[in-house]
């Protein structure tokens, strides 16, 4: 990685964030993030069962696609910030886990400064008071948003982390073939 990459291209961002929004673990993650909604009826509206679980999954989807588009796409745009996360691949899990979740509050310029992030802490913000539209009437209230910005932050930290550590958990499940004589091979690439 070069010390200062190049900026984002509004069209590189839009795609980043698209990523972001559509992508697999965004998938899990609105799956997982409905059924712990739905386990404790957080919205009774919604209803048990399957459709309720459907109600439930929509909107902690569109929860995550607001975020990802705000905090990655506009506020980026706008505020010069590079929304991408950069690795810090060597340490101890602790000192990595807390510099991925750091990069919640820090980030680079597209000039390559270390700044404040403001896209990725107002963009939170911003999602959660613009997903307040599509939720019932009884849950728009400013700590109910409040919850949802805490709530958009905290799901945004753990994917850092997972990021941060994507390298390692691939290649604990890539399949390791075994070599006549019984040693394991390393997977081919």
């Amino acid at each position: 990685m070069p010390a200062h990459p190049a900026p984002m291209t509004p069209r590189q961002r839009f795609g980043y964030a698209t990523e972001n929004a559509f992508g697999p673990l965004s998938l899990v993650f609105a799956a997982a993030g409905a059924g712990v909604n739905q386990a404790q009826n957080l919205y009774p509206e919604f209803r048990q069962g399957a459709t309720g679980y459907s109600r439930y999954t929509w909107h902690s989807f569109s929860d995550q696609a607001a975020d990802a588009y705000f905090a990655g796409y506009i506020l980026p745009a706008i505020l010069h910030q590079d929304p991408r996360y950069y690795p810090q691949s060597k340490g101890s899990f602790g000192e990595r886990a807390g510099y991925a979740f750091s990069r919640l509050l820090i980030t680079r310029s597209d000039f390559g400064a270390r700044e404040f992030n403001f896209s990725q802490v107002l963009g939170s913000g911003m999602a959660a008071s613009a997903s307040s539209l599509y939720y019932p009437e009884r849950d728009r209230t400013a700590s109910l948003v409040m919850q949802r910005w805490v709530s958009n932050l905290a799901g945004d930290g753990l994917l850092l982390v997972l990021r941060e550590f994507t390298p390692e958990i691939s290649k604990a499940f890539r399949p390791h073939r075994k070599q006549p004589g019984g040693d394991e091979m390393p997977p081919q690439r």
